[in-house]
């Protein structure tokens, strides 16, 4: 038997069957239909799970926003509807379905994913960045998810890391979310193509997307370039920061950001280890995931196996 894995975010469930030593089996995607509401949601998954159900023992899912991992129950999630905040997802599916549930916070369930099939660091403490629409990041001490005093420790999208800036979404101003996430980068590009200062190719797309950014930049264009340069003295900042604090010796990048790695390693590693003090700059790596964008669903799975002890 194996258990099914579900990367839940705002508009599809990517879901993986997971054998119990990591082996994924099958991959499939479906809408999350949030245009028909919560129920319509609750049906995707119900359907999702039924499809599967003969060959799982239990469902992981990693939910894209503050969960309440212990009670089963989705927070506040800010890409979500009203009607889903302190929604007691677990208990709803597993009533439905009659099968376990496990949730988590998807960036802690990428670093849990990490830490089971990614590089071997041996280390008390690893952390990983994910890079994305926004900024997450999951934090697993003596292979465990520390989710802090709070439940919610590993916000480091909220980091200030400038004095002005645009608004973050939580509200304050100069978060690394706002200078290092996807949105980040096409607000940029945006910004570059409408002041017109600078002769960029960015300025024949009708609709940017991170991609368009990433694929101009590869091709020479100076104007993208300095965006990735931003972005990577920006994760320097922020890496200077968690490193000080909780003395962290490895960090692993994944999400779709990470795929421009390129293109700001350089300004970010020149950024961390300027700052860093050189007991750290001894000590620290920082790399780029090697999970082919699996870190997610491996985290998802691990929680699984573990809720119905095949995993300690």
């Amino acid at each position: 038997m194996q258990v099914l894995a579900v990367d839940c975010g705002g508009t599809f469930l990517k879901a993986a069957l997971v054998a119990q030593d990591g082996t994924i089996t099958h991959k499939s995607s479906i809408s999350t239909k949030m245009s028909h509401g919560l129920e319509g949601f609750l049906q995707s998954f119900e359907n999702l799970i039924h499809d599967y159900r003969s060959q799982i023992e239990c469902v992981g899912i990693a939910f894209a926003g503050p969960v309440e991992p212990t009670r089963g129950l989705i927070g506040e999630p800010p890409n979500f509807p009203k009607e889903f905040h302190n929604l007691p997802l677990s208990e709803i599916l597993e009533k439905r379905c009659h099968i376990p549930i496990a949730l988590e916070n998807d960036a802690n369930l990428a670093a849990l994913g990490e830490y089971w099939k990614g590089p071997q660091f041996n280390d008390e403490i690893l952390m990983v960045i994910t890079l994305g629409t926004g900024v997450g990041s999951g934090i697993i001490l003596r292979g465990k998810i520390w989710n802090g005093a709070t439940g919610i420790a590993g916000e480091v999208g909220h980091i200030p890391i400038a004095d002005v800036g645009p608004k973050c979404g939580c509200g304050n101003i100069g978060c690394l979310e706002t200078f290092a996430s996807s949105t980040a980068v096409v607000r940029m590009a945006k910004e570059i193509v409408s002041e017109g200062t600078i002769p960029t190719a960015l300025s024949k797309f009708q609709d940017l997307a991170a991609k368009d950014v990433y694929d101009v930049a590869l091709a020479g264009d100076a104007a993208a370039q300095e965006i990735f340069t931003r972005v990577g003295k920006a994760l320097g900042k922020g890496i200077v920061t968690i490193v000080h604090v909780l003395g962290v010796a490895k960090i692993i990048l994944t999400g779709g950001g990470a795929g421009a790695w390129n293109l700001f390693e350089k300004p970010m590693k020149e950024t961390y280890q300027r700052a860093c003090f050189q007991q750290e700059r001894a000590a620290l790596t920082v790399i780029p995931s090697q999970l082919e964008g699996n870190s997610g669903v491996l985290g998802a799975a691990y929680l699984a196996l573990q809720k119905i002890g095949r995993i300690a």
